[in-house]
């Protein structure tokens, strides 16, 4: 580890489990250290209760819903900033739960590298979105079936 980099301990992994952290080989390696292959129940509950709140806050947009919007119905739902939020969007859309009416999920078909950053819509801000959820909008809603039913 280099010494710029600040070693995460259990009390600093533990307060944050829960919430979505940019993956660096300190976060990491802590993670993997604590790991101990069981869910905490009282974890996986919030964490499902969190989804839903999501989900509901999405299917809450209208129709004329765009991206900024879609990360903005994220604020509150759970500690995080806007790239953080950006980046669970783009998980949903990799997943198949955000879908983007005409252009295919990495969860439904294969879409090559190459095919995934060809296309591109003309408005300039999404283009810094990842494929497919760069496409979405209120419209496609969200996919439940691309969701965990918690069974």
């Amino acid at each position: 580890m280099r010494e710029s980099e600040d070693a995460v301990t259990s009390e600093c992994l533990a307060s944050d489990a829960f919430w979505l952290r940019p993956i660096n080989l300190p976060w990491a390696s802590a993670a993997v250290e604590r790991f101990d292959g069981a869910d905490d129940d009282h974890d996986v509950h919030r964490g499902r209760a969190v989804l839903e709140d999501i989900v509901d806050a999405i299917r809450s947009l209208p129709e004329s819903a765009q991206l900024t919007e879609l990360n903005a119905a994220l604020i509150g739902k759970l500690k995080s900033n806007k790239l953080e939020r950006t980046v669970l969007l783009e998980a949903l859309g990799y997943a198949g739960a955000l879908p983007a009416g005409g252009y295919p999920s990495y969860a439904t078909e294969f879409v090559s590298f190459d095919d995934a950053n060809t296309r591109m819509p003309s408005q300039f801000y999404k283009k810094e979105w990842a494929y497919p959820v760069r496409f979405w909008t209120g419209v496609d809603g969200v996919d439940p079936a691309r969701l965990p039913t918690g069974e």
